[in-house]
Order: C-alpha cells, then structure tokens, then sequence
C-alpha cells in the first residue's frame, strides 16, 4: 500500500469520525407549547431541520400537581439537551420545572425569569426598580376615572394585565368609556398608563439579552395602537436608531433576565421608553423587513447554550 493510499485512509477515517462524532451529538430541542401549529413554531421546526437539529414539542394537558417531579411532562423534558417554554405552564410549576431541570444541568430558556412577569403591572415593577424609562403608570382596584385622569392627564391607556396582539387596549377618555371597559372584557386587573404624543413606537427582538433585529410600528388610520394584530405595519427601522435601541434593548432584556424576547419601545427626541416585553415573540415578516431570519438565530442561540451553558 502507497504512502500516499495510507495517507488517504487516515483522512478518510478521520473525515468519518468527525461526522459520527458530529451525528453522536447531535443538539435535541424540546419546546413546551400548545401551538404547534402556529407560525413560530413551524418556522422554528424549519430552522431545525436545516440545521440538523432535533426540534420537538412538549404539550402540557395539564398539570400534575400531587406527582409533579415524577410526571411525564418533567419525565420528557429531562430527555432534551435544552427546553425553550413558550406557553402552556404558569408561575409555580414554570418555577418547579426550572429548578429541576438545573438540578439535571439542562438549559431552560426562558424559564423561571418568565414566571410572573408576562402580566404588565409586574413588567412596570421590575423596569422601574431597574432604572428604566417608560410611561407613567398605575393600577387600581375599583378604578375610578377621576382619580386616575388626575395622575395621569384626561386621557390615557387602559390595558388588561395580562393580555396580547393589543386586545382589549383601550383609550379612556371619560368615567363612560372605563366602565364599558370593565363590563365588557370580563379582566380583573388592568395597568393604566399615560398617552403619549408624538413618538414612534419599534418592536426589537433580542437573543441571549442582546439585540438582534428591529423593525418601526406604522399607526393604522385612526387607531392609536401600532400592533400589527390591530391594522398596523411594519417597515425598516432608522439607522440613527438601531445603535439606540441596541443599548437600550440590552438593558431591558437584562434587567428581565430574558433569552429570549420581544420589546415594544418608544422614542421621542433620541429617548427610549419602555412599553412592555413579550416572552412569545412572533416574526412574521420580520426577515423580509430585516433580512434576519430569527428562528435560525434562535435555534444556533438554543444550541449555543445546549453545548456551553451560557
């Protein structure tokens, strides 16, 4: 046998093991959802698949609250490299899963960070002990109009504590328009906030609390919210503004603890203001505004984290 055959063998042999090292460890996914068939998680199963990555779903029926550690949602989360939670567990057991899967050294991404603070009075909470800038806000129980135009103008923003895509998002201007308000969307618990003129409003989307991708809110006619759910669009971000909202987006995502996010903000006069953070981001449209496609940057993130832990 050549030197130069023998040569060849040894690349060969080497090229093979590399692949079945590379196969061997391959990355597995698990991500705990409800909506398997919506866009986000099809897209994610896409970037998946292109990338040679194992993407499964995790559904949660239900809870079982007296065998939570021994049940079959803990027992199917255990056999995954990383866990990315999106819906269908709230509060304590997103807590409990957390704790368990650290306990096994497998990532949950937004885990235990998100316990809580998807409702709006605690984002307020915790942007405000963090220094960040957002409207002036409040949260009453039996709201009052009188009361709360007194703080914050004869008009303001009435948004459920916990809802999404601007549903049931209100501008109040009267005692009339709060008590409709209440009547008809059976909510509890609403945030009151100041409305502001005058300002452009971004979504920004960030990865591992930093910024990947933005894209500006266009006010549909006469409608004062900008969410695309409502009849807003979208178009490319200012470049006098990405630098901006990078700085500003990193310290949200942070002060949240956040893997991964979506943020509404405000800028007016070269100033960010904090609106409210989404632990379930949507991209639809995103890559062809920005050319990012972020469900290939959120399973190479997922990845990342999978094989480093950090």
């Amino acid at each position: 046998m050549s030197p130069f055959t023998i040569a060849l063998k040894i690349v060969l042999l080497y090229i093979a093991s590399i692949v079945s090292l590379s196969m061997s460890t391959s990355i597995r996914i698990g991500v705990i959802t409800n909506y398997a068939v919506g866009p986000a998680f099809q897209e994610l199963k896409q970037s998946a698949d292109a990338l040679d990555v194992s993407l499964e779903q995790i559904k949660v029926p239900f809870i079982e609250l007296s065998n939570f550690s021994d049940s079959e949602l803990v027992k199917k989360t255990l056999s995954y490299d990383a866990v990315y939670y999106r819906t269908g567990l709230r509060d304590t057991a997103l807590d409990h899963l957390t704790v368990i899967l650290k306990r096994a050294n497998i990532p949950l991404i937004n885990g235990s960070e998100h316990s809580g603070s998807h409702r709006k009075v605690q984002q307020s909470l915790i942007a405000d002990a963090a220094g960040i800038l957002q409207p002036r806000g409040l949260s009453m129980e039996n709201p009052k109009y009188e009361k709360i135009a007194n703080k914050l103008g004869s008009s303001f923003i009435a948004k459920p504590d916990f809802s999404s895509h601007g549903t049931d998002v209100k501008l109040i201007t009267s005692q009339a328009d709060l008590t409709t308000l209440i009547k008809t969307t059976n909510r509890d618990r609403f945030i009151f906030q100041e409305l502001i003129k005058n300002v452009s409003e971004y979504r920004v989307y960030t990865l591992g609390r930093k910024y990947i991708a933005s894209y500006k809110k266009i006010l549909p006619t006469g409608d004062f919210r900008a969410n695309l759910h409502t009849g807003g669009s979208m178009i490319t971000t200012e470049p006098k503004y990405v630098s901006l909202l990078s700085e500003f987006s990193a310290k949200v995502a942070d002060a949240f603890q956040a893997d991964i996010a979506g943020l509404d903000i405000f800028i007016a006069d070269n100033t960010c203001m904090f609106l409210e953070l989404n632990w379930q981001p949507g991209w639809e449209n995103l890559e062809a505004i920005t050319g990012i496609n972020f469900s290939d940057e959120t399973i190479k993130y997922i990845c990342k984290i999978a094989r480093t832990g950090h």
